[in-house]
């Protein structure tokens, strides 16, 4: 597209024009669109092309910028304070944490587990480099916030459970089960507590544990159920010994983002780091249109009265 034709591309990149044309194909052929259509003796991008030039740009830039520590990461050293909302991304962390420790081995990472609104807080006071939290919205003006992934919250029992296929579906009933969560005063469980609340179902109490794996092992154990991003539960649902129990709710869904402090000077390690995060933990194919308005859980709660 920036230099006019294959053979200009060719000659660019120190390379045949029959290998320009082949990769364009592969890359027609991996996205399922046209590039370029053929008009007279020359090759014109189409209007798809002209959409996916600044995303390709943006990748580019992307690699750039991590070709760029890759030079100096022998020199970078401190440590990075990081907050992670519990049950993010466990199984991703460590090849995450193992990238980053092989292009900069002597800086240290620091981790602190903690709900949405405190890593906000603490981002805010400057006391964290980086936060992988969940949207709830209202950030102070010093927070600057990445968007990276569109995430199913379910309600998850054990595949034996006698709990009803729908329970959860109409008012008035009664769960002789408890609800077991990591904690209570997380965005989730607050949502999902405030539906109970409305729609007059009654649970045989509440029961907090410290994380997301304690809270497996018990709906393992067939003792309670929870209501939790699902990704974390996919290899127990895949396997069946756990399953998805419809709700009211239908679809609801959380928006993980990236957080850090506008205000707060960026050191190169931390920048590595960020591109890190974004390049494994984002979903290139997600539509960011609206993200922060469609991932508040707040927009999500069905009120009872809307329920035949």
């Amino acid at each position: 597209m920036t230099t006019g034709s294959y053979s200009a591309a060719a000659q660019k990149h120190n390379c045949s024009q029959p290998t320009v044309t082949f990769q364009i194909h592969q890359l027609e052929e991996y996205l399922g669109i046209q590039l370029f259509e053929k008009i007279g003796r020359h090759n014109y991008p189409t209007d798809q092309a002209r959409t996916l030039l600044p995303k390709v740009i943006g990748l580019l830039d992307n690699l750039a910028q991590i070709d760029k520590f890759k030079e100096v990461r022998r020199d970078l050293k401190g440590e990075i304070y990081i907050g992670i909302c519990d049950g993010v991304f466990s199984y991703r962390l460590p090849h995450l944490f193992k990238r980053f420790n092989f292009l900069a081995p002597n800086v240290n990472i620091i981790t602190h587990c903690d709900t949405a609104a405190s890593l906000i807080s603490q981002i805010n006071k400057g006391e964290l480099d980086l936060a992988l939290t969940f949207n709830r919205g209202n950030y102070p003006a010093s927070a600057s916030t990445y968007p990276l992934k569109v995430m199913k919250l379910s309600l998850i029992v054990n595949s034996q459970t006698k709990i009803g296929k729908n329970a959860f579906m109409f008012p008035n009933q009664r769960i002789d089960h408890p609800f077991i969560v990591s904690n209570l005063n997380s965005g989730p469980a607050k949502f999902f507590l405030k539906f109970l609340k409305e729609f007059c179902i009654e649970t045989k109490g509440m029961i907090q544990l410290n994380n997301v794996e304690s809270v497996k092992h018990f709906i393992l154990s067939d003792f309670g159920f929870t209501y939790t991003l699902e990704h974390n539960f996919d290899s127990e649902i895949k396997s069946g010994a756990l399953k998805v129990l419809p709700t009211a709710l239908g679809q609801a869904s959380i928006g993980l983002i990236l957080m850090k402090n506008r205000n707060k000077v960026e050191s190169p390690s931390v920048s590595l780091l960020s591109q890190l995060i974004i390049e494994e933990l984002s979903n290139p194919k997600e539509e960011f249109k609206d993200f922060y308005t469609k991932t508040l859980l707040k927009y999500q709660l069905p009120l009872r009265k809307n329920r035949s």
